[in-house]
């Protein structure tokens, strides 16, 4: 067996789930304003992380990734036109020009589609690839945001220094307490600072009870996505309607 028809084999066993963001509105029903697309294996229901990060390596391990990203994104959209996903990317696909092509191809559905830029570094020729191929695609009507903020490459330097390229950051601190200490606050607040500043969307991951909730709110960080609002599911508890 090749090593196409072996990559071909693995992407059998992937499928989505989707998590809500919300939008906190105060006295009005609160507001999905986009789903998290994550990808999980059907042998394990958790994300393939080795075996994801195996493919997109290679150009042709990368393009099934992205046939298969494509295919259920367009299913998706089909049903639900006036709905907004977000999907996770590694700065490493974007040396592929399989990636560029993938966006191309999408280019219909570029305003329901955010693209979350990951924090993972790698080891690669050149810097100017990622800015490059960033430019071109919201020129195409795509979103981008910074994922997990504060963690490897996406530091706050990091953000400002490309703060023009960025419509939205995440923050993730899935073990945030009402009671944590003021450092983490006013980190956290260094955060919010930056987003208003520019008009950044700041989406806070990881909010599990009320308490949490009820703080942000108070900080004014009103995009807000966690178990509290719902559970990774494959289907939509609320699709936005045109």
């Amino acid at each position: 067996m090749t090593e196409h028809h072996e990559q071909l084999g693995v992407i059998k066993d992937f499928y989505f789930v989707m998590q809500p963001v919300v939008k906190i509105s105060g006295k009005q029903k609160d507001k999905i304003a986009f789903y998290e697309i994550l990808l999980r294996s059907k042998k394990t229901r958790q994300f393939p992380g080795e075996i994801f990060f195996d493919l997109i390596k290679s150009q042709s391990g990368n393009q099934i990734v992205l046939s298969f990203f494509e295919k259920q994104l367009k299913e998706i959209l089909q049903e639900n036109p006036c709905t907004k996903l977000s999907i996770n990317f590694e700065i490493i696909q974007f040396k592929s020009p399989q990636t560029h092509e993938f966006f191309e191809r999408m280019h219909t559905w570029a305003p329901n589609i955010i693209v979350e830029l990951t924090e993972r570094s790698y080891a690669t020729n050149g810097s100017n690839y990622l800015l490059d191929a960033v430019k071109k695609i919201k020129k195409m009507g795509y979103r981008i945001f910074v994922d997990d903020i504060g963690t490897g490459r996406n530091t706050l330097s990091h953000v400002q220094d490309n703060v023009n390229l960025v419509d939205g950051i995440k923050f993730a601190w899935p073990h945030f307490k009402e009671d944590s200490c003021q450092i983490s606050i006013s980190f956290l607040k260094e955060w919010d600072n930056l987003a208003q500043k520019n008009n950044l969307a700041f989406v806070f991951e990881g909010v599990e009870n009320v308490d949490t909730q009820i703080l942000l709110q108070k900080m004014g960080i009103i995009y807000q996505q966690g178990w509290f609002f719902g559970k990774p599911r494959e289907d939509m508890i609320e699709a936005q309607k045109c």
